[in-house]
């Protein structure tokens, strides 16, 4: 039996609680139970780009706590941790030094990682594992006439072979489906950069990006 664990990082808790609450409330109407690891930390993408092997020994530590309390698949609410954890695990799994060097670390703590964790993102987990069939057969007040757009971003997708190409990183689809499953109508637009990767170093640059993406949306008929 699948076990699922509930991966919140640092962002969703503080300021994107509504997608806990959204995703605990479907899981439970699909009857998925999720299980809570009090010790999960930081998923350790906000310290990749100054120094890499620190943060894969902080998503290492995540792992390696999800195996130790049983737990099959880790599911992420944030692109960051999914990229984060997804991107370490790949590396674990099919780099021996890389999972040797980050393991003699984690060993310091006591800790270790075997390489049996899954990470999927709770969108991924809908569309896999739920379903597209069952979503549909559920739902009693279809969302006819309402246009959504589906904004992935880039860690949803890629780099696409840490995630099994299971998805175009280009035009991805798998969240358009879920659209057109509850009954509504998905906008078709240019699924860019939003910036937020460059916008502690230039504002204006970051938000001219998203506002190439916000535009492409309301000239798609998303007004």
């Amino acid at each position: 039996m699948n076990k699922y664990g509930i991966f919140l990082g640092c962002t969703v808790p503080v300021r994107a609680i509504n997608y806990e609450v959204s995703f605990r409330k479907i899981c439970s109407f699909f009857n998925y139970d999720l299980v809570d690891v009090n010790d999960f930390s930081c998923c350790g993408y906000p310290i990749k780009s100054v120094n890499q092997f620190t943060s894969f020994v902080l998503s290492a530590r995540n792992l390696a706590l999800a195996e130790k309390n049983g737990i099959n698949t880790i599911i992420t609410l944030c692109n960051a941790c999914s990229e984060m954890l997804t991107y370490t695990n790949h590396l674990m799994k099919n780099n021996s030094d890389v999972r040797n060097e980050i393991n003699s670390k984690l060993k310091e703590i006591g800790y270790e990682y075997n390489g049996t964790i899954n990470v999927k993102h709770a969108a991924r987990f809908i569309y896999e594992d739920i379903g597209i069939e069952k979503l549909r057969e559920k739902v009693t007040r279809p969302l006819t006439g309402l246009k959504l757009a589906a904004y992935t971003g880039c860690h949803y997708t890629r780099p696409s072979d840490i995630y099994e190409s299971f998805d175009s990183p280009e035009k991805p689809e798998t969240i358009n489906k879920i659209i057109k499953a509850l009954g509504a109508e998905p906008i078709v637009f240019e699924n860019s950069c939003c910036g937020g990767g460059i916008l502690g170093m230039k504002e204006e640059t970051a938000f001219k990006m998203s506002n190439t993406v916000l535009s492409s949306i309301k000239n798609n008929n998303g007004d």
